[in-house]
């Protein structure tokens, strides 16, 4: 893991300890880095915090073998950081059992959970049975996910839970996206990468805001050449002199 000086133009290295890194939030409490990484020799995805100051690296959970982290958010109202979970040994069983049958996956048991940036408590907020979590966004008291029933396979569906009950409200939208996913910082909206699947309009690759209130899609960026793999929403722009 390394970091780059827009100013200065140095290059450090951060860590020498990791495999992987499947996602990064580079900016949350207290200037500490929450990634889904995997550490050298091992093979779950597990939830990180590195502390830019002191160097150190806290892994949750770092004993269990078997919990795998798919994804993570950070909530900067709660100043939480929110992960889906699900078990490998249950992924593994129903892959065999997918082979064997030879019909679509279903996927494992998937749970987000809240962790707490400074004790690093975790707290269930949802786990849904036998339905993959693709990816999550949180703002507020609520997190957005986009859900499938089989792996690689559509339908996508979409949803809104509310963070302290977990009360889960599917919500019928006019897109197709399977990660990318990021509520605005008013909670009205959010952006997302995929198509706008509205009938009569372009349907082009792109980023795209959707607007909870009036319903309507708004391109933002599209996809003329090449393939958008991903994006990142910052919510206050970098500033370089």
């Amino acid at each position: 893991m390394f970091s780059y000086n827009l100013k200065t133009e140095k290059i450090q290295q951060l860590s020498s300890e990791l495999f992987a890194i499947n996602s990064i939030i580079p900016d949350t409490v207290d200037h500490t880095l929450v990634m889904a990484a995997v550490k050298k020799g091992e093979r779950p995805v597990k939830v990180m915090f590195y502390d830019k100051e002191t160097q150190d690296m806290t892994i949750l959970n770092e004993n269990d073998s078997d919990t795998t982290t798919w994804d993570i958010s950070y909530d900067p109202e709660t100043r939480k950081s929110y992960a889906i979970q699900y078990s490998e040994e249950e992924q593994y069983n129903h892959m065999e059992e997918s082979n064997k049958t030879q019909t679509p996956m279903v996927p494992p048991n998937h749970t987000i959970i809240e962790i707490d940036p400074i004790s690093k408590q975790t707290r269930k907020v949802i786990e849904l049975e036998e339905e993959q979590i693709l990816t999550l966004s949180t703002r507020g008291d609520q997190i957005l996910i986009a859900t499938a029933k089989h792996i690689n396979k559509n339908p996508i569906k979409y949803s809104m839970v509310n963070i302290k009950t977990g009360e889960r409200n599917e919500i019928d939208l006019p897109i197709k996206a399977r990660s990318g996913l990021f509520l605005s910082k008013d909670g009205q909206g959010f952006y997302f990468l995929g198509e706008n699947t509205k009938a009569n309009v372009n349907q082009e690759r792109g980023i795209y805001f959707y607007d909870l209130k009036t319903q309507q899609v708004e391109a933002i960026f599209l996809q003329k050449e090449g393939f958008i793999n991903n994006f990142m929403l910052l919510t206050n722009p970098i500033k370089i002199n």
